[in-house]
């Protein structure tokens, strides 16, 4: 595991665990390099309010190369409300996307928008809709009702 603050003056490649910071501490790192995430790796950001040296901030200089896990976690009693944003990432270009998204329940989603040079979290309400049809059965004419049943594909936190 990786964890800390300050200039990394190399490529990262990130196949194991990487705590911005340190448990429970926002930090704001900067790879002077290339950034880079396997299916392996997992990144933790801590979030601890909605000013910029509140919550986690990993600036790679050239590109940063997605996949894997991003895991969000709230420190010193934080509870986001809707349409908060954190900027998490800043990068000179990108390839990729976090393969899953995760923090803890509470009734929020994340949105992440991989916008250049950036990406960044945004709460939002968790969507769940129902979808009531009644369709007529094209040969027997008999009357149907389907249910379907959907959450929204947001990352919950």
């Amino acid at each position: 595991m990786l964890t800390g603050f300050g200039r990394i003056g190399a490529d990262v490649i990130n196949a194991a665990q990487i705590d911005i910071g340190g448990a429970n501490i926002a930090g704001l790192p900067e790879i002077a390099r290339t950034y880079t995430q396997t299916t392996d790796g997992l990144i933790n950001i801590d979030i601890g309010g909605i000013n910029n040296t509140a919550f986690d901030l990993l600036e790679a200089s050239n590109a940063a190369n997605l996949a894997g896990a991003l895991r969000v976690q709230l420190i010193q009693g934080f509870v986001p409300s809707v349409d908060q944003i954190f900027l998490i990432m800043l990068f000179a270009s990108r390839t990729g996307e976090f393969d899953t998204i995760t923090g803890p329940d509470l009734g929020l989603a994340l949105e992440a928008a991989y916008e250049m040079p950036s990406l960044t979290l945004i709460t939002i309400l968790r969507l769940r809709f129902v979808l009531r049809a009644h369709l007529r059965h094209p040969r027997s004419g008999e009357n149907h009702r389907r249910i379907c049943s959907h959450n929204h594909k947001m990352h919950r936190i």
